[in-house]
């Protein structure tokens, strides 16, 4: 194989009964995925690991499910409904213990589809990481771990609730999160009770969901 080459020539690497690490976010390269996905007749037990991608993820169909299995290390918005914890799996963890998983052959990787940018004039290209910066703000001296988000989803859905939607992940935990912030104000959660967050976050909640929130509360601690 040359130093340059297409897509389906690339993917034609790939063996069945491999693993595949998959680079996600924004990264996430969907024509790699597409070559992939072509060459599913010929693939079966192909395992894919990765974060959450960007993209419908046409791998993770149902029809698909004799060539290509999904591990998730972060369960996004394209594979939450997918979950059969079969062929389409989650493996909880930190995202900064995701690199030890790898070097430590705890998950043998024989494959991996990343997205670069163009060599640049000494032949390098760039990589986008993913690192669990919440985490690593809040062992900091002087870090400050904010989270900010809108009060709610662009479908008009609350970002802020009493209970996750099963299936979804949680890789920030309560005691790294210091500061949640909205467009309605800051929560400053940092040495504080249950109580006292609770009443923190529903104070920057969408005004029309805040009732809402109180009521779930007592109703769970009643």
């Amino acid at each position: 194989m040359g130093k340059v080459t297409s897509a389906a020539e690339a993917i034609g690497a790939i063996r069945s009964g491999q693993k595949v690490f998959v680079h996600g976010a924004a990264a996430t390269p969907n024509l790699l995925i597409e070559a992939l996905v072509a060459r599913a007749a010929d693939l079966r037990d192909v395992e894919l690991i990765h974060l959450h991608t960007e993209g419908p993820a046409p791998y993770a169909n149902a029809d698909l499910k004799s060539s290509f299995r999904v591990l998730n290390l972060f369960v996004g918005a394209n594979m939450r409904r997918r979950l059969d914890y079969e062929t389409n799996d989650y493996l909880p963890c930190f995202l900064s213990e995701i690199p030890a998983l790898f070097r430590k052959g705890r998950q043998k990787i024989d494959v991996a589809l990343l997205h670069l940018s163009p060599p640049d004039e000494n032949g390098f290209c760039s990589l986008g990481v993913s690192v669990d910066v919440i985490r690593g703000a809040s062992l900091s001296e002087g870090g400050k771990p904010i989270i900010a988000l809108p009060s709610r989803t662009k479908h008009g859905k609350p970002r802020i609730v009493a209970e996750l939607q099963p299936g979804a992940g949680v890789v920030t935990t309560r005691a790294h999160t210091h500061y949640v912030v909205t467009e309605y104000g800051v929560a400053d959660l940092y040495g504080r009770s249950l109580h006292e967050r609770c009443r923190a976050l529903i104070d920057i909640a969408h005004p029309e969901d805040r009732e809402d929130l109180r009521r779930q509360w007592r109703a769970s601690h009643s």
